[in-house]
């Protein structure tokens, strides 16, 4: 798991891969991260030749960065650059090579190059294994390394953990019993033990570890610090909350005791504590203490640091929570302020937080004194600021989007309509806010269409065509802008019950999406699975299914499994077999579609698939005298 995503931080998540220690050194297994560079202690490199290289961009690209800063891409950069240069000046097959090359395969996985990244670390196994033995220190470290990677996929956790069962045997019998590695490896298996739901077993694993990790590195190691956190998150898994705020709060006094109040690590444990109080029904404190948290994270760290945008994030939650609506909606503006000034105008992170913040009103029944809270905001920053200030236009938009994702779209559509009016007078028609508050509007048109209005789907095709043809004259026909508004389009189309001039238009986009994004790219395979769901509506039920087949094979290579992936592809073809009469093959494809639900741990869906599976076994009772051969199981 990932404690950020590029879409925006999740609001609330479990110990991240990053804080479970997951990449072992080389051989002393205390170190958080990836592996440290070299062995020379110092900033050159011996050459072959007896030259010398510089290794300071090295050492940023591994160490000198803060761990959790987002600069992941610059770091597999000067990782990428550093491989080149030592492969030149040292070979491919030297022990420092194989370091960076190990780093390079671990920078990879933060990018979500998965694939990638395994397959250096394959590629780095087996020369390990040519030069170096199978029973070579550094070997056992790409083994954990390699497997705690593969255990990020939800559908490769059961071989994950075999991998690692099969390398505890082996450093036992190489490395002794009690050697630090070992207990890396213990700590990564009872993570994902923990995040296969074997909760039991792991929380056993995990006391049992920290109790070896007292004895033999002492109770301040980092390394023990970091299984404790785990350990907590386990037992709020299990429903022992109690016991997990205790451990939390033991935690977060010696964090504060053995690494300093301002360092990252404690900061993050006071995050973690507060998230889980507010998790126990205890809003208004969580709120309280996040807003203690944020004033120390940007006195220690800054106000663009990682730590301080994501501890306002749960501020703005948990104020929500605890009904302070005002203090929420001053910390939410701040929030958005944050993260144009961070990332920039990233529309999709900011329609996230947007949504975060509106549907959390929603449910609380906040959005009346929301929305009068936010007309008095904009009201006094336009007596301030002028109308045409950027922070009156920022403030009329955050109007507008909350009462879009509050479930409250006509009155959002009005908010936005005044804001374009605004935004074309100031900034100009073609600038890019004005363009995605246009593209907004779309989305509000959507969402009342989808609620009944079909009128609201014509509207917005027209709208949406308009926009296309701008955006195709100012960013381009290729532009990401373009090719999601033409997506837009055949999904208008075919909720209107168009659906020929959808597999048109979406036939169209995804020769283009083909030749720009790539096969697998994601807004790529949702086009392909649409157009294959549209072709089995008109009964063109071959077409269909090769489109499927394509797509699930595509699917299986990047490992998209579970919904929205391989598994809810292989569902779908089974009910258009169903639908078409081939009974036999759609029994298959439900069972191929129950083994991957179960395998992802989706028991909710895999009971829905299990109930249409034996109600089509039942349709084929009443109309045979047996059922199909070979094609009953047992139920899930």
């Amino acid at each position: 798991m990932s404690s950020y995503s590029k879409k925006g931080s999740p609001i609330d998540t479990p110990p991240s891969t990053r804080d479970r220690s997951p990449y072992d050194a080389t051989g002393a297994a205390k170190h958080l991260g990836p592996l440290p560079w070299g062995r020379t202690g110092n900033n050159l490199l011996q050459q072959r030749d007896g030259n010398t290289v510089d290794v300071e961009e090295a050492r940023l690209a591994v160490v000198g960065l803060e761990w959790d800063s987002l600069q992941v891409e610059q770091a597999l950069a000067q990782t990428e650059r550093l491989v080149a240069e030592q492969v030149r000046t040292l070979g491919p097959d030297h022990a420092d090579t194989f370091i960076t090359r190990n780093n390079l395969a671990f920078w990879l996985g933060e990018s979500e190059r998965e694939e990638e990244a395994l397959a250096q670390f394959e590629q780095l196994l087996s020369d390990q294994v040519r030069i170096l033995g199978s029973d070579h220190p550094s070997l056992l470290t790409t083994r954990n390394n390699a497997a705690v990677l593969l255990g990020r996929r939800a559908s490769q956790r059961d071989e994950a953990i075999a991998q690692l069962q099969e390398l505890l045997l082996d450093q036992v019998r190489i490395l002794a019993a009690e050697h630090p590695a070992l207990l890396t490896t213990r700590h990564n298996l009872a993570s994902l033990l923990a995040e296969s739901d074997h909760v039991d077993e792991a929380l056993e694993q995990f006391e049992q570890l920290l109790h070896d990790q007292a004895r033999i590195l002492g109770r301040d190691d980092p390394a023990l610090l970091t299984t404790r956190k785990q350990f907590a998150w386990s037992l709020e898994h299990t429903g022992r909350l109690d016991e997990a705020e205790a451990q939390l709060e033991l935690l977060v006094a010696d964090m504060e005791r053995v690494r300093g109040p301002s360092h990252p690590d404690s900061l993050k444990a006071r995050s973690d504590l507060s998230s889980l109080i507010g998790r126990s029904g205890r809003a208004e404190e969580a709120a309280s203490r996040f807003e203690e948290l944020l004033i120390d994270a940007q006195r220690a760290l800054g106000g663009d640091h990682p730590i301080s945008l994501d501890t306002r994030r749960y501020l703005v939650r948990w104020l929500t929570k605890a009904r302070r609506v005002d203090d929420a909606i001053d910390q939410f503006e701040h929030q958005i302020a944050d993260e144009v000034r961070v990332h920039g105008r990233d529309y999709d992170s900011l329609r996230f937080s947007r949504r975060v913040f509106g549907e959390h009103l929603w449910e609380l029944q906040q959005v009346d004194e929301a929305r009068a809270r936010f007309e008095e905001l904009l009201a006094q920053r336009r007596r301030a600021l002028g109308p045409d200030h950027p922070d009156v236009l920022a403030t009329l938009s955050n109007l507008a989007a909350f009462l879009g994702e509050a479930r409250r779209e006509k009155e959002g559509i009005a908010w936005f309509e005044q804001l374009l009016r605004e935004q074309v007078r100031v900034l100009g028609p073609d600038h890019p806010d004005t363009l995605e508050t246009r593209k907004s509007i779309i989305y509000l048109l959507e969402e009342l269409g989808y609620f009944g209005e079909l009128a609201a789907f014509e509207e917005a095709i027209t709208r949406a065509k308009d926009l296309l043809a701008d955006q195709v004259r100012i960013l381009g026909p290729d532009y990401s802008e373009s090719l999601d508004t033409r997506t837009r389009i055949s999904f208008f189309l075919s909720n209107l019950g168009r659906v020929e001039e959808a597999v048109v238009h979406a036939k169209q986009l995804l020769r283009d999406q083909v030749r720009v994004l790539g096969r697998e790219d994601l807004d790529t395979r949702r086009t392909r699975r649409f157009l294959a769901d549209w072709l089995g509506e008109l009964g063109r039920v071959e077409e269909a299914l090769a489109q499927y087949r394509e797509l699930l094979a595509d699917q299986l290579r990047v490992d998209d499994v579970g919904r929205l992936g391989s598994s809810e592809t292989r569902w779908t073809v089974a009910r258009l077999l169903g639908r078409s009469g081939r009974t036999k093959e759609a029994l298959a494809w439900y069972d191929e579609a129950l083994a991957e639900f179960e395998s992802v741990g989706d028991s909710w869906t895999a009971q829905q698939v299990w109930d249409e599976r034996e109600a089509l076994v039942q349709q084929w009772r009443e109309a045979e005298p047996e059922p199909p051969e070979g094609q009953l199981s047992e139920e899930p």
